[in-house]
């Protein structure tokens, strides 16, 4: 019966996922991600019954139970969908499971991380793995990787895409990011990211959004996507990005990694 009803509840959920979301993700100028380029990469729906919208976001994969996201993703949320092992937003394909355990951090205001445990372990292979957590702060301008689905610009909120999409970003020093933000939003456990190349940048609600470091070979997890602007989506306003190496002690000590 249970399964009945969840079945019944994620298509309910889906077909509910307003195509001009706030939380629909994407990177813009991003390319298309192939199935098993970023097998940590999970999408995750939080929904709350006191709120009519739900929330779209990203994760990364730990290990076979648990997934590293933002707080703002899932703190509150009455119901957690977790999509691994796809490129395809809020589709069938792929590992579809409620979670079981939710554990943000106490004072998540500041601290923007959260973890979000699988209802059962699931299986990896070559379209689903973990990724390694940095130990490095990582320095200014480091070229990594980021992304996530949804929007493709700030301006057009109905260009939406179903595939994954990627690109690159470069770090700053915290000490230009704080120019814009200021120090008690850029703290040590921040890192900040500036347009690509190609003026790839993530967009608005990408939260949780994996950054990662060496994506196409020995890839490290040095960030997730904390908030953007308020502005714009690139540009000259920087993106924060909860550090995790700053958070490597409360990460093992929640879970057994």
């Amino acid at each position: 019966m249970r399964s009945f009803l969840w079945f019944v509840w994620l298509l309910n959920v889906i077909e509910s996922v307003p195509t001009n979301s706030f939380y629909d993700t994407r990177v813009i100028n991003g390319q298309d991600a192939v199935l098993g380029q970023f097998p940590w990469q999970v999408g995750i729906q939080a929904r709350s019954f006191n709120i009519t919208s739900n929330r779209l976001c990203s994760g990364a994969l730990l290990n076979q139970e648990w997934v590293l996201t933002a707080a703002h993703c899932v703190n509150g949320a009455d119901n957690i969908v977790l999509h691994a092992a796809t490129i395809s937003n809020l589709k069938t394909d792929g590992i579809l499971q409620f979670s079981k355990q939710l554990i943000v951090h106490d004072g998540f205001l500041l601290n923007d991380i959260a973890l979000v445990q699988f209802e059962t372990p699931i299986s990896f292979n070559e379209n689903v793995s973990a990724i390694a957590l940095s130990d490095d702060e990582l320095a200014a301008d480091t070229l990594v990787t980021v992304a996530g689905w949804g929007h493709s610009n700030h301006d057009d909120l109905d260009n939406n895409t179903y595939i994954l999409q990627y690109g690159t970003v470069s770090t700053i020093d915290n000490t230009e990011c704080q120019k814009i933000y200021g120090s008690d939003v850029v703290r040590p456990g921040v890192v900040c990211t500036v347009d690509g190349p190609s003026g790839e940048s993530p967009c608005y609600g990408d939260g949780g959004a994996p950054l990662v470091l060496d994506a196409d070979g020995d890839a490290v997890l040095v960030g997730i996507l904390s908030f953007l602007s308020g502005v714009e989506c690139g540009g000259e306003y920087p993106s924060r990005f909860t550090r995790v190496a700053s958070y490597r002690d409360w990460i093992k000590e929640k879970i057994n990694i």
